[in-house]
């Protein structure tokens, strides 16, 4: 309970701090609330955190969030053991909290790079090697096929998205949100615009073509979306694009 206080303390004029007593709360509150990082003992009644740690992995809502363990057990194994189980970083007490401050802020603003990288307008919906863990690339490689097989389906929306992932809503949210830091609403009207940027600037067609050929029902719809997005309207985009190449 003191370190809980100690550690509350020094975080909470910076970050929303939700604390739980032992890991089962810890498990509970981390599936409501869906933190951005999680900061767990690994001594504790009941649920540990290495089993907090499996739980948290093994849930498909809560599997991507990182967790930094703390333990008063120094030797290697036990270290191997929790990142085994999932942990992201594995610190040992005592510790100097600005070394516990500083490897949250890195693992935090790492997981922000990856959403500016995702979020971007020009971004593609790729993986990014070397940021991603293996299973949030997996499931971003499992996103972008989904997004891209439906781009030109007009009724292939959040529904549909979320069954081609064999997810519920929720989930599918929860999942876009936290890696990619939009909705999955946002996400499909996104990739479909940015494929008919590419389609305006390859000249592919009439903008009614690109309209059609992208997911859009409406023409008038298509050009409005893409004046908002881009600055522009579709036939100046594409005349600015063969200039630009000219």
């Amino acid at each position: 309970a003191d370190l809980r206080s100690y550690v509350r303390a020094r975080f909470e004029s910076r970050y929303r701090v939700i604390e739980a007593a032992d890991g089962a709360d810890a498990i509970v509150r981390a599936s409501a609330s869906i933190p951005d990082l999680v900061i767990s003992d690994v001594m504790m009644p009941g649920t540990d955190g290495h089993a907090l740690c499996t739980a948290l992995r093994a849930n498909p809502e809560t599997d991507f969030i990182p967790v930094i363990l703390l333990t008063a057990q120094a030797d290697q194994e036990q270290r191997i053991a929790g990142l085994d189980r999932g942990a992201d970083d594995y610190i040992v007490k005592p510790f100097d909290m600005r070394e516990l401050e500083a490897r949250v802020e890195n693992l935090i603003a790492s997981r922000r790079r990856l959403r500016e990288r995702f979020s971007g307008r020009a971004a593609p919906l790729k993986p990014v090697e070397g940021t991603l863990s293996p299973d949030d690339k997996a499931y971003l490689d499992r996103l972008s096929a989904a997004v891209q097989a439906g781009l030109t389906d007009p009724d292939f929306g959040v529904n549909e998205l979320a069954a081609a992932l064999y997810q519920d809503r929720s989930h599918l949210f929860r999942k876009t949100r936290a890696l990619l830091d939009e909705t999955p609403s946002d996400l499909l009207r996104r990739s479909r615009l940015e494929r008919a940027a590419e389609l305006l600037g390859d000249r592919a067609g009439t903008i009614a073509e690109v309209a059609y050929g992208v997911g859009f029902n409406s023409v008038s719809h298509f050009c409005h979306a893409f004046r908002q997005a881009y600055g522009a309207t579709p036939s100046a985009y594409r005349e600015s694009g063969s200039r630009a190449r000219g």
